[in-house]
């Protein structure tokens, strides 16, 4: 059987070159993992991604705050400055 593929949502789109351009302005300070939650939904499931996009924010390896739905890019540089990095000084 084959199942359509769902589209991706005109936000998602939008939001993806802001999250490579936040990703290549702090270096190594901030790693960037995008998820196709139609190929992994058990992983979509376990985060309670209900909606897209959705951008988990993990700090020290634990997620710390969730925004859903497209934000301006300073909301995204914000959250990255409410959790600074070890490696933002090297």
């Amino acid at each position: 059987m084959n199942c359509p593929k769902l589209q991706v949502s005109a936000s998602a789109l939008v939001l993806s070159p802001i999250l490579d351009e936040l990703h290549e302005e702090y270096g190594r300070a901030v790693h960037l993992l995008k998820v196709d939650c139609d190929e992994l939904p058990d992983l979509a499931s376990q985060f309670g991604v209900m909606s897209m996009p959705t951008v988990i924010f993990f700090h020290q390896g634990r997620p710390v705050e969730k925004l859903i739905g497209l934000r301006p890019k300073d909301a995204y540089r914000n959250l990255i400055a409410k959790y600074p990095s070890s490696t933002e000084s090297a």
